[in-house]
């Protein structure tokens, strides 16, 4: 057979997927079929889109208009090349491999970014709730910096909550992210990640979706995203989750694709949170490694890595733990949200309206106390400072208290006025504007 370049792999594949009726697994057997029968077929894409539509029955004798089909994908696979993304088929050698194995994988998919990105020897998938507690906010961000650190890449939806903060604690890291999107490469959802999304580009990572340019984002395309999120990852670590919700989905598609599956293991106060039950199913269903503390995190991540394999690694680690756990230490000192109590008694939490954001005036009404955890930080990366923030943002380190940025430096009143513009948000403020914020 002659040479079938790349872009008309691409093209003739997103054709038959545009044809109703036809899916993604149809279209990979049909072009399996045209290869082993057309001993002389061409580079001419739409030669190979006419042979291997022409052996489908949902083609054959309907009203398709296979030339409309064709003009359309034409078109698709053209606006993509003019933006600079890369167009890559199930059959192209730059396919990523882990996603040509799970049961559904994408036909066709569109890339921003470093392709090199989707083909690193180590992935995780770090997952969980838009609404999580504080707890999590300071997980999912130290998730990713233990991410990078090890070298592991981050791979997400970019959903607000759990996924951003993943994903800003990859980048302060300088580590490598991969965004998966559930529409077009020309939009970025939700609008307030753009500017990480292109952070990630900055940092070597990409954005990759199987929609073409102008697919706007839809319900069931969010769904069918998660298994790109858990295919294109080694192991899924989910920071927070309810028993039921969009975590979920990814999780069950980690099962359907042999991949390993951890969850974040709450301390006991917050055990009765929503946002954590449905991580204390999947533990005590034995479905999910617990992940108790710091030091079970790194080793989860570098163990995912092959960083480390002798017993003098493992000691290592184990040193390192020490100092690591600090940090959990001071998770767990976080205040479980005053609607949550032990008992469980006050469940479900009712979700909080969404207040309005202070202005600066206000904010000089708040004081966090010197011991509150900067768990948040919206123009902290060393990256942004000189471009579009002032130069205290440096000071700014997800983890320190309100007590160590002064001693860095830091100015009171800068830090009321960062958080009125929820620059910055600190663990003690009141609950209903952290969640909103994060």
């Amino acid at each position: 057979m002659h040479y079938v370049s790349s872009l008309a792999k691409a093209q003739a594949m997103l054709a038959l997927t545009n044809i109703r009726g036809v899916g993604r697994r149809t279209a990979i057997d049909l072009w399996l079929t045209v290869i082993a029968s057309q001993d002389e077929l061409g580079d001419d894409p739409h030669e190979i889109f006419v042979t291997a539509a022409s052996k489908s029955e949902r083609v054959y004798g309907s009203e398709t208009d296979l030339g409309m089909v064709w003009r359309t994908s034409e078109q698709q696979v053209a606006e993509a090349h003019e933006a600079g993304l890369r167009v890559l088929s199930y059959f192209d050698d730059d396919y990523p491999e882990r996603l040509r194995g799970i049961p559904d994988p994408p036909v066709v998919l569109f890339i921003k970014g470093r392709v090199e990105a989707l083909h690193e020897s180590a992935t995780v998938a770090v997952v969980g709730t838009r609404e999580p507690t504080p707890f999590g906010v300071h997980a999912a961000f130290k998730a990713g910096q233990h991410a990078a650190e090890s070298g592991v890449t981050v791979v997400s939806g970019l959903a607000l909550g759990c996924d951003t903060q993943a994903h800003e604690g990859c980048v302060s890291r300088f580590g490598t992210g991969v965004a998966v999107l559930a529409h077009g490469l020309d939009r970025m959802y939700p609008a307030k990640n753009r500017e990480l999304a292109g952070l990630l580009l900055e940092s070597g990572g990409c954005w990759v979706s199987e929609y073409p340019l102008g697919t706007k984002p839809a319900r069931g395309a969010f769904v069918e995203r998660d298994r790109i999120q858990s295919g294109l990852a080694d192991g899924v670590l989910v920071i927070e989750t309810d028993v039921q919700g969009g975590t979920m989905h990814t999780v069950r598609y980690s099962q359907q694709q042999h991949r390993r599956l951890a969850c974040i293991g709450h301390p006991q106060k917050w055990w009765h949170h929503p946002k954590t039950r449905g991580n204390r199913k999947l533990i005590e269903e034995g479905k999910a490694e617990p992940i108790g503390d710091a030091a079970a995190m790194v080793r989860f991540l570098r163990d995912m890595s092959g960083n480390w394999t002798s017993s003098q690694e493992s000691d290592r680690l184990d040193d390192e733990g020490t100092d690591q756990q600090l940090w959990w230490n001071e998770m767990e000192s976080l205040l479980v949200p005053d609607d949550v109590g032990d008992s469980g008694a006050k469940l479900p939490l009712p979700e909080p309206e969404a207040p309005e954001v202070p202005t600066v005036k206000e904010s000089h009404t708040y004081r966090p106390s010197e011991n509150a955890i900067i768990v948040k930080v919206i123009n902290g990366n060393p990256k942004r400072a000189n471009s579009r923030a002032h130069s205290r943002f440096d000071l700014y380190v997800s983890g320190m208290t309100v007590g160590q940025y002064l001693t860095a430096g830091g100015e009171r009143d800068d830090i009321y006025e960062d958080i009125a513009h929820a620059y910055i948000v600190v663990s003690d403020y009141p609950y209903a504007e952290l969640a909103q914020w994060v």
